[in-house]
């Protein structure tokens, strides 16, 4: 089944609020946005988790082992997919950067919800089409951070930062 472009648009919108949720540490209201058959690609070993009670549980140890934060700055749609092009900080738990890439996460859905997410490697990342051309960057560093707000629109949260970064081509 291809995603319609009204379903592109609220998918993107519901991975939007999951990556928020997420750094918000929300733990249900991330779970509310996954499918119960959930399959979820696990970074720290290679597996994969199934289902919400596992991917809540790896999340738990997760982040008792560092700190993650993952702000997603570009979608794009193929076929019954999207991916999502994510800035992502790791921090140790005393606060300390050990580390800041660009990572690539591919999202299907069923019924709404978020069914399977997929870590890609720089080589599968993102398509090329004409709406969303890969950017060929393999690093980036954040110089400094120029706006931080947030503001509620009826019930949501939305938070805008706005970065100045600088990349490393490949």
């Amino acid at each position: 089944m291809t995603i319609t472009s009204i379903d592109a648009q609220r998918h993107e919108q519901q991975l939007r609020q999951t990556y928020h949720d997420f750094n918000a540490r929300h733990v249900g209201a991330v779970l509310n946005l996954l499918h119960s058959d959930v399959d979820w690609a696990n970074a720290a070993t290679g597996g994969r988790v199934h289902g919400h009670l596992a991917v809540r549980d790896h999340w738990l140890t997760q982040w008792q082992r560092f700190d993650p934060y993952l702000v997603p700055v570009r979608f794009a749609h193929q076929g019954d997919t999207i991916t999502a092009e994510v800035i992502e900080r790791l921090h140790a738990l005393d606060g300390t950067m050990l580390r800041e890439d660009l990572v690539w996460h591919r999202y299907e859905f069923r019924e709404g919800k978020v069914t399977r997410l997929d870590i890609l490697d720089a080589d599968t990342r993102l398509p090329h089409d004409a709406d969303s051309a890969a950017t060929d960057v393999e690093t980036f560093v954040i110089v400094e951070a120029l706006e931080y707000s947030a503001a509620t629109e009826g019930d949501t949260l939305v938070i805008v930062e706005t970065l100045v970064v600088e990349v490393e081509p490949r």
